[in-house]
């Protein structure tokens, strides 16, 4: 099972269109879960809002991205230092209390997951320029990181 975290400001919402799905994000976004069968996790602050998920879910429909039914989404962390360090711990929740084998696992996001967090976060995130989103690049290093071989062979 390959697991990928996603935020959606920044990623799937490009900061220079404001509140609009980018297709170019989706269709990457589309690419990366058709070729992995990834299971989508929300980490972005739209967990909290129904309008936001239904939305979300909407775009995810629009697009015909493969996803879980009601959206998987990370616990709410206790706050941490800051929003970041909340997000890894947040995903590090999920993670714990799955019962199920992860082959792997990718964290995208616009913020870096990575500072003060390099250890848990190396070969497992990938950030995305806020006023892009996921590009071809970004989807190509995420499927990277998702297929890579973890066995160390």
């Amino acid at each position: 099972m390959y697991v990928l975290f996603l935020d959606v400001d920044g990623v799937l919402i490009s900061f220079a269109k404001r509140s609009v799905f980018s297709e170019e994000c989706m269709l990457n976004l589309k690419r990366i879960v058709d070729e992995t069968r990834a299971t989508i996790v929300i980490t972005s602050n739209w967990k909290r809002s129904e309008d936001d998920l239904k939305r979300l879910e909407e775009s995810f429909i629009k697009y015909k991205i493969t996803f879980q039914s009601p959206l998987q989404f990370t616990p709410e962390g206790e706050f941490l230092k800051d929003i970041a360090n909340t997000r890894v711990q947040g995903i590090l929740i999920w993670l714990l209390d799955l019962n199920t084998k992860i082959t792997n696992w990718v964290a995208v996001d616009d913020m870096d997951l990575s500072k003060g967090n390099e250890e848990t976060m190396k070969g497992h995130f990938v950030r995305t320029n806020r006023e892009k989103g996921i590009t071809k690049e970004n989807a190509h290093e995420i499927l990277s990181l998702l297929l890579a071989d973890q066995t160390g062979s």
